[in-house]
């Protein structure tokens, strides 16, 4: 019977023990991504901002 609550106390310890990594490995995988889309968008905004100039340029010039 000792055995049987020693085994469950190393799972629970080991259960402890493997929460705090999986939970900053997917913190850090999160952020990673987040940084990466954050970039993406950067670049849409200054591709976007390229493309109203040039229609701006284009509506003045044909007034």
């Amino acid at each position: 019977m000792a055995l049987l609550f020693s085994g469950i106390n190393i799972v629970i310890l080991l259960i402890i023990m493997i929460i705090p990594v999986v939970v900053g490995y997917y913190s850090i995988k999160f952020l990673k991504n987040r940084e990466e889309n954050k970039d993406e968008l950067l670049v849409r905004v200054v591709l976007l901002e390229k493309r109203v100039k040039e229609l701006e340029d284009y509506i003045n010039d044909s007034e």
